[in-house]
């Protein structure tokens, strides 16, 4: 009956993600349940009246609230196919929850109300008429249609994924059991002549409702304050992750349901570090796409990348990482600057940092009178949609001068005015961790800071780009390194990088300085060139001889 239902008024019922289908399906079990509880109701009162049954008419009165139930389904599932907009940017479908919140708050009213009067029955000695094989009939009647009922609701619920259809589906098996009981009642005090039968019988009958309403409640709210994923959708999702080739790792998934057909995922991939960059992203792109396409869900992966530029100085380390973010003493001749599928050479300077692009200076510049956290709130404002309010701003801003272990007010004197190395440096990471970039560029950040300072600056570095994006450091030493934990390393000579790797690369080079790679490379180094001299010890320059 169920899947002629469906097929006879629901067009395109097969295609159960669409919004506007599903509320077809909400829609018809609400039409349904509308009339045949009506149907029920009226026949249950008139028996309750005739019999003076208290059962009988509290049975007819919940089939009453059970078609109220069933007009709050359908505009329930009405108002959560309203598609996503600017206030509600994730849909509107968690509508459906609250449609089941109420209708377990009425089954909740239902059981109370009817303990109230089975326990006044049972105090006032009120006596039920005797049984009639006709009242027999109709409730037997009542208890197959309200079984339908709930099956209907269940395969309509299994169907739509819906937590409303699986409340209607238990408070219709409610209902059977609680005029199953009546029935029982009956028969009971025809045999017996015992008064308080009907009214112990309601008492029982109102503390199943009341259990099974309360259940229905923690259903309903979990979804709606947000609850722990399956292990089996956590380990189908990162299953079909790592079947992708170039996907070697994942971590941090996270799940977020907004209803049964919105679901977004946010996931850490980790890809081989000698991978092609732009191959890498295409693997992402095509992953994203896939799970939007074939499961529905929007599916944001981090690949969390710290990419390592190392190389002897005066080798274009500082300029690429500035001729990225806009310098204008750098004009870029040929090439392009692609991120996020975005121009970036079309861009400002302050369109790049809209779009995500930080840059950490090396030698940050004083400016006298430009009180700092007016230019940090000023910078935030303007990444953002919408203003930041201050006491937001004042609590995010508290929290990361603490973070890297800079005075507070500090922040409240002029930018960079009178700060030494380090706490430049310092400052320069309260930039960061306020403006959450997608990209950090950081050029040798570590200088300066002693080695708390370095740790604390290394922890906010990491948790930064765990959140929001990658990192592209420079660095000459060795401690910094082990402590960020590049995922991939670029040595660049004479402006082009020449090679590309792992970690391991970082600790040859704190062995053998440059020599190999020149060699490997047939590399001459000209002698204005120079290079530390241990990148693991006090990065102390030192002349190359012209002759190796």
């Amino acid at each position: 009956m169920q899947k002629l239902l469906v097929k006879l008024f629901i067009k395109d019922y097969q295609k159960i993600n669409d919004s506007k289908v599903r509320s077809k399906y909400g829609t018809l079990s609400g039409i349904i349940g509308i009339i045949s509880n009506l149907i029920l109701c009226s026949i249950k009162i008139i028996l309750g009246i005739l019999t003076t049954s208290l059962s009988i008419l509290a049975d007819g009165i919940n089939n009453l609230t059970d078609a109220g139930s069933s007009v709050i389904t359908l505009i329930g599932f009405k108002l959560s196919s309203i598609p996503a907009d600017e206030d509600h940017p994730f849909g509107h479908e968690r509508i459906e929850y609250i449609t089941g919140l109420i209708i377990s708050f009425l089954i909740l009213i239902i059981g109370f109300s009817l303990g109230k009067e089975s326990i006044s029955k049972l105090i006032n000695k009120e006596v039920s008429q005797s049984i009639s094989i006709i009242i027999i009939i109709v409730m037997i009647m009542s208890i197959l249609i309200k079984l339908w009922q709930s099956i209907f609701y269940r395969k309509m619920a299994k169907a739509i994924h819906s937590e409303a259809l699986i409340a209607s589906s238990k408070d219709s098996l409610n209902d059977c059991i609680s005029t199953t009981a009546v029935i029982i009642g009956l028969i009971l005090f025809k045999i017996t002549s015992w008064q308080p039968i009907d009214s112990i019988l309601g008492m029982i009958v109102a503390i199943f409702i009341i259990i099974s309403g309360l259940k229905m409640v923690f259903e309903t709210v979990n979804p709606l304050i947000g609850t722990k994923p399956s292990q089996e959708e956590i380990n189908s999702i990162t299953k079909k992750i790592l079947s992708y080739p170039g996907i070697i790792g994942v971590h941090d998934l996270v799940i977020h349901h907004y209803g049964s057909c919105t679901t977004f995922a946010t996931v850490h991939a980790e890809v081989p570090s000698d991978e092609d960059i732009v191959t890498s992203h295409d693997i992402v792109d095509n992953i994203e796409r896939d799970f939007r396409n074939e499961l529905g869900i929007d599916l944001t992966i981090h690949e969390n990348e710290i990419h390592a530029l190392l190389g002897p100085n005066g080798n274009g380390k500082s300029t690429l990482l500035s001729t990225i973010m806009g310098q204008p003493r750098y004009k870029v001749t040929q090439g392009s600057i692609t991120f996020n599928q975005q121009d970036v050479l079309a861009m400002s300077v302050d369109e790049r940092a809209k779009a995500g692009l930080f840059l950490a200076l090396q030698y940050p510049p004083e400016i006298p009178g430009v009180i700092n956290s007016d230019f940090l709130k000023a910078a935030m404002n303007t990444r953002l949609e919408k203003p930041i309010s201050l006491y937001q701003f004042i609590k995010e801003l508290e929290n990361a001068t603490k973070a890297v272990d800079l005075p507070l007010d500090m922040v409240h004197r002029s930018l960079n005015d009178g700060f030494s190395g380090g706490e430049k440096k310092r400052n320069e990471i309260i930039q960061m961790k306020l403006l959450k970039p997608s990209l950090a560029m950081l050029d040798e950040i570590d200088s300066g800071l002693d080695v708390d300072a370095l740790q604390a600056v290394v922890e906010s570095i990491k948790e930064v780009i765990q959140r929001h994006g990658s990192a592209l450091v420079v660095s000459h030493y060795a401690r910094f390194y082990q402590l960020i934990e590049p995922t991939h390393v670029h040595i660049i000579v004479d402006g082009k990088i020449i090679k590309s790797g792992d970690a391991s690369i970082i600790q040859r080079i704190d062995k053998e300085g440059y020599d190999w790679i020149k060699a490997e490379y047939g590399l001459e180094t000209k002698p204005k060139d120079e290079r530390p001299s241990s990148i693991g010890l006090c990065g102390v320059k030192e002349k190359l001889n012209e002759k190796r």
